[in-house]
């Protein structure tokens, strides 16, 4: 008989129990997507080895027609955590839209102005 008592008050505490124990929440951060980068193409501006260069260098999946940069070639040089472009690659189909050359000038590949 005591042992008949005993599975009613258990079975009577159960629902104390499972309320008690409820799924802790758990708070969800999306991380923001950045571009992957890749080396489309490199256009060397003179023979210094000190000299400038233009870098074609599209992000993925956003980014993939952005200006051409002129840089200095020890920059370049330090850049050695981007690979090149594969062939197969959907950024190869496109190009930049244009080139930002570092004292400002922004012009299209064939170096004529543009108006943005």
């Amino acid at each position: 008989m005591a042992l008949f008592f005993m599975r009613k008050l258990a079975l009577a505490a159960l629902p104390f129990v499972l309320i008690g124990c409820g799924s802790p929440t758990v708070e969800v951060t999306e991380q923001p997507d950045y571009p992957v980068y890749c080396i489309r193409d490199v256009i060397f501006l003179d023979d210094d080895p000190q000299g400038r260069l233009l870098l074609d260098m599209p992000g993925y999946p956003y980014g993939q027609t952005d200006m051409m940069q002129e840089i200095d070639r020890q920059t370049y040089n330090e850049m050695t955590h981007i690979d090149a472009c594969k062939s197969d690659d959907p950024r190869m189909n496109l190009e930049p839209r244009g080139i930002d050359w570092t004292d400002g000038r922004k012009t299209d590949l064939d170096g004529n102005p543009l108006n943005e």
